[in-house]
């Protein structure tokens, strides 16, 4: 075992990952470094294989130290990241990765840190990744138009995220306040709050994949929910952060952008669900004037039917009429 500290703590966070957590963790063990790192899995009490399998990768590399919660902390809006995940890392810089995403650069990490010490006036790197469409077995190369920008600093981020929280390295010099556990998600405001007057660099090389399916804890939510989410966020940081004024201001901005985007997603919601119904109505009408023709036709026929029946009721009544009166003549 080396007690060398680690430089780098790895930050991964699991429910029910058990179809991906396995490329997830060989894509951190696959790091090559000068330097050591940590390796922090957070399972929220997954009801699939989850647990076993990091608790086997755990009994052949120490440098995963697992975290296993008996209820899910996650449908108790506790931040996991922050309450659970960041307090243990012990690392100069943290490196976040969701258990359904996963690096593809061997050397993500030794790239990333010798940006950081060799400029020490930036806070953050990112990297490109690649979204990966489960449902539709797609790949897409993501970049931000912001991405091109050589130097980014808070007041870039405060006009929305631009990052991928899967790619990110960072400095482990900030204070977890109380009220950061309100915020409903962890990621772009945690780098608000991290970044301070430092800058933020997005390399420009695919480092990683992120994974966009049904079970996502973001991707799945719908876009209105996200904008919820997003709205809240802003909220809170506005009134509790100690933010610089001209960045307060273009968070206020993004906010009104938010809730104008909120606004018309439920007018088209709302115009979407009136048209669906139109159609449904339209379907059902069409199906009841068929029925009505059906029945026409049913009600035509059996009135042939009924007509023919009396003919050959009378037909037989007559026959059978005139044998009785020969019959009785005899």
């Amino acid at each position: 075992m080396n007690n060398t500290k680690p430089l780098v703590s790895i930050c991964c966070q699991v429910y029910n990952h058990e179809k991906f957590i396995d490329k997830t963790i060989k894509g951190f063990q696959a790091q090559i470094t000068d330097f050591n790192f940590e390796i922090i899995i957070c399972d929220d009490a997954s009801t699939d294989a989850s647990k076993e399998i990091i608790v086997n990768y755990s009994k052949l590399d120490d440098r995963i130290k697992p975290i296993f919660q008996e209820e899910n902390k996650f449908s108790k809006n506790e931040r996991i990241l922050y309450k659970y995940i960041y307090p243990k890392c012990i690392g100069k810089y943290i490196a976040v990765c969701d258990g359904d995403d996963y690096w593809t650069d061997s050397l993500k990490l030794q790239k990333q840190v010798d940006f950081l010490e060799s400029n020490p006036d930036y806070g953050i790197v990112g990297a490109r990744m690649l979204s990966y469409h489960v449902e539709s077995n797609e790949f897409i190369d993501w970049s931000h138009p912001k991405n091109n920008i050589a130097s980014l600093g808070v007041n870039d981020l405060a006009d929305g995220n631009f990052i991928f929280s899967s790619s990110v390295l960072m400095k482990n010099d900030f204070i977890i306040e109380e009220w950061w556990h309100n915020l409903p998600f962890c990621d772009w405001p945690l780098y608000l709050l991290q970044i301070n007057n430092r800058k933020i660099k997005v390399l420009d090389e695919i480092m990683g994949v992120y994974r966009v399916h049904s079970g996502g804890t973001f991707s799945s939510v719908s876009k209105q929910k996200q904008l919820v989410k997003e709205i809240d966020c802003i909220k809170t940081m506005l009134v509790y952060s100690n933010l610089g004024i001209g960045t307060k201001s273009i968070l206020g901005s993004t906010l009104m952008k938010k809730i104008k985007l909120l606004g018309e997603g439920y007018v088209y919601d709302f115009n979407d669900k009136i048209s669906k119904l139109n159609e449904s109505i339209c379907v059902k009408e069409n199906k009841l004037n068929a029925y009505e023709d059906k029945l026409n036709t049913y009600e035509s026929e059996l009135s042939l039917f009924s007509e023919k029946l009396k003919k050959i009721r009378k037909t037989y009544s007559y026959k059978l009429l005139v044998k009785m009166e020969l019959y009785f003549k005899q």
